[in-house]
């Protein structure tokens, strides 16, 4: 999903920004998606699409995460009472 929102992002820096920095956002994925937030949120108010989906992945990356190490912690504890 992160991958989709990048295509996305460097898409609409291509558009309407050009080449150099569409190219720029190719290597600065996070930054890229921070600036274009704050470009939407200027021109359009916070609730717009695009920062409600990212800010949707970050928040969805952070659960994913969290569970994955409290799995994981739990998998540890099963196994050493083994």
């Amino acid at each position: 999903m992160s991958a989709m929102i990048h295509i996305y992002t460097i898409y609409i820096t291509f558009v309407y920004e050009g080449i150099f920095w569409g190219a720029i956002s190719i290597f600065t994925p996070g930054l890229a998606q921070l600036v274009w937030m704050f470009n939407f949120t200027k021109a359009l108010g916070f609730l717009n699409t695009y920062n409600i989906i990212v800010i949707g992945v970050f928040v969805l990356q952070f659960v994913f995460a969290l569970i994955s190490t409290l799995l994981e912690e739990k998998v540890e504890k099963i196994e050493e009472a083994k």
